[in-house]
């Protein structure tokens, strides 16, 4: 009997792990550049990205292992720059969005063939994307001067911007976040030290540079100082219980790393992800793992990659207690993804397998509690999907 229950745990152990659908130099990968993915089922996967000469879209595999990628038209009368990111409710409903020109960044679609243009004012700029259930949808991110998260009732046919105050956090703008319910929710803000100077080079984290003109995505090593015209370490975790009315800022500080992803459980439990580097003076190097059990009081529960350029994007909550959190250590050509993952509400992590080359994990996106697909950047500035279960 236990010989048995020994077996069931080893190959339990091996499923958990995940695991690079493609493999180096990545030649085989039905796109250059993967930013976004949201797979409502195994082997319906919608993919935000393209390839630097030919421009940005949306794409759509059938496949488990999402070997091949079929274009999904987008109707705009501006042209789609960059996409980001994606979020599907089901097979047939989501939204994706991006950087646009002259107007609009987010679009729609209600069979799953193709995307319409939201109908919005001014120009959009998101990274974070998120189904909310019954055709809600939300972003985080910029409109015009406006920042903070906008929210869709009507299948993304329109979103309503829920902002934050006016200079309520000048040292960490809007980046990710999460939405438990109607009326809670959490967004992340962070900055990072630049001496970009180039209106044509967008940076989607302090590591990653993609030019808007070429398509060419840039994966900084880190291992040398800033130098030119700086801006220090912002993060800010702020949260709303009146559906954005009104918000509060949970943790603010400068110096320390910058906050990326968010996840919730419930309105109270929840795990955010933080990265800095000791190079641009960051006081707390590597991937901070922070947790709230209370929705008030935010604990750092896990830290990695400290001396080795840690860094981390993506965090997801299966439960109150299990989470995974997607991670990368080293620079170069000898970066190394892993995912960090607890089971008992933070005590303790995991750090799994290390995939090799795998530079940052984009977004994760979960089928159910054991299986999920990833959109990964590799050291040799072309992207991957990573995989659990399939």
């Amino acid at each position: 009997m236990k010989t048995v229950l020994g077996m069931l745990l080893a190959v339990t152990a091996v499923q958990a792990q995940w695991v690079d659908l493609f493999a180096p130099p990545f030649s085989g990968t039905p796109l250059e550049l993967m930013f976004g993915i949201s797979c409502p089922a195994v082997g319906e996967c919608f993919v935000a990205g393209g390839n630097s000469n030919t421009g940005f879209g949306m794409y759509k595999s059938n496949d488990p292992k999402i070997q091949t990628l079929t274009k999904v038209p987008i109707t705009s009368p501006e042209p789609v720059l960059m996409l980001f990111g994606v979020a599907m409710q089901d097979t047939t409903h989501g939204v994706c969005g991006g950087l646009e020109i002259g107007i609009g960044g987010t679009y729609y679609t209600m069979n799953g063939k193709w995307f319409n243009e939201s109908l919005e004012v001014g120009v959009v700029t998101t990274q974070a994307l998120y189904n909310l259930g019954g055709h809600k949808y939300a972003y985080v991110g910029t409109d015009n001067a406006a920042m903070g998260p906008a929210v869709s009732k009507n299948g993304g046919l329109t979103f309503k911007g829920h902002w934050w105050p006016k200079n309520f956090a000048p040292n960490a703008p809007a980046r990710y976040g999460a939405f438990p319910s109607d009326t809670t929710w959490y967004v992340t803000g962070g900055m990072w030290p630049s001496n970009n100077t180039d209106p044509n080079t967008r940076e989607v984290t302090s590591k990653l540079t993609l030019n808007k003109k070429t398509g060419k995505l840039t994966r900084l090593s880190r291992t040398e100082p800033i130098t030119g015209p700086v801006n220090g370490y912002g993060a800010l975790i702020a949260k709303t219980t009146d559906g954005g009315a009104t918000w509060t800022a949970q943790y603010n500080s400068t110096g320390e790393f910058y906050f990326n992803g968010i996840d919730c459980a419930s309105e109270n439990v929840c795990v955010a992800v933080a990265e800095g580097f000791a190079q641009d003076g960051a006081t707390v190097p590597g991937v901070s793992v922070f947790m709230t059990t209370d929705g008030a009081k935010w604990d750092k529960v896990y830290s990695y990659g400290t001396s080795s350029g840690g860094s981390s994007m993506s965090v997801k909550m299966v439960s109150t207690t299990e989470a995974w959190v997607a991670a990368t250590s080293g620079t170069g050509l000898k970066a190394t993804g892993h995912f960090l993952h607890t089971t008992d509400g933070g005590k303790t992590w995991t750090e799994g397998a290390g995939l090799p080359f795998v530079g940052d994990v984009m977004e994760m996106s979960f089928v159910n509690a054991t299986t999920a697909y990833a959109a990964a950047v590799t050291a040799e500035e072309v992207s991957t999907i990573l995989a659990l279960g399939i």
